[in-house]
This record gives C-alpha cells, structure tokens and sequence, in this order.
C-alpha cells in the first residue's frame, strides 16, 4: 500500500505543479498585455498633449486678397491648439 500511495502523492505533486505553471503562465501574458496596453494609452496621452504638436504661429504666405486679420479669423484657428 505503501508505494501506491508515494506513487500517487508523486502524480499529484506533479499535476499541481503543471496546473500551477499553466495558471502563471497565463497570469503573466495578462500582465504584460496590461502593461503594453498601460503604455500605449500613456503614450498616445504624451503626444496628445505635448507642446510639440501645438500651433505656436500663423504664417499666411501669397495673400494678396484678404488681410491678415480676416484670414485668422475665418480660419476659427487658435495659437495654441493641438493639431
């Protein structure tokens, strides 16, 4: 009885193991997938807001027409806006 009993605690051990291992495994894939997915929003967040995306003048070239005033204001276009 002895040794079918080692012989069965073995099996066991093992299957907790590999049943341990499989739920890591799976615990870590859903970590990094979180942690991309953190980075990405963060990311896209940054270049949202950066300062390098905002308009910071208005230079209107071969106008000839309309004033410089009336073209700012008909472009509804404000200094500091996020392109």
């Amino acid at each position: 009885m002895e040794i079918a009993e080692k012989k069965y605690n073995k099996i066991l051990t093992g299957r907790k193991r590999r049943v341990f291992k499989r739920k890591f495994i799976v615990f870590i894939k859903v970590f990094f997938l979180v942690i991309v997915f953190a980075g990405l929003i963060w990311g896209f967040n940054y270049f949202y807001n950066s300062s390098y995306f905002k308009i910071s003048s208005i230079i209107f070239k071969n106008n000839n027409h309309y004033t410089e005033d009336i073209l700012k204001k008909e472009t509804d276009i404000a200094i500091g806006t996020n392109i």
